[in-house]
């Protein structure tokens, strides 16, 4: 994982980009897995958004399917 922008993706040995820096979280591939996360904010009914945030959980990436 590296970041830019306050944002994490995933570059190749040729340092190009193959995973966008869409994360706010992320860990390097291991065992063809790696854990990120993206914080959503949270809306009430007027659409306004919060300071609470939603979805602080991780999410796994496949490596086979970024290959």
């Amino acid at each position: 994982a590296v970041g830019k922008n306050s944002k994490y993706g995933f570059v190749n040995e040729k340092n190009e980009v193959i995973i966008d820096f869409i994360y706010n979280d992320a860990k390097p591939f291991s065992f063809g897995i790696a854990p990120v996360r993206v914080y959503e904010k949270k809306h009430d009914e007027n659409n306004n958004a919060s300071n609470a945030e939603q979805n602080n959980t991780y999410r796994v990436l496949h490596k086979q399917d970024w290959v």
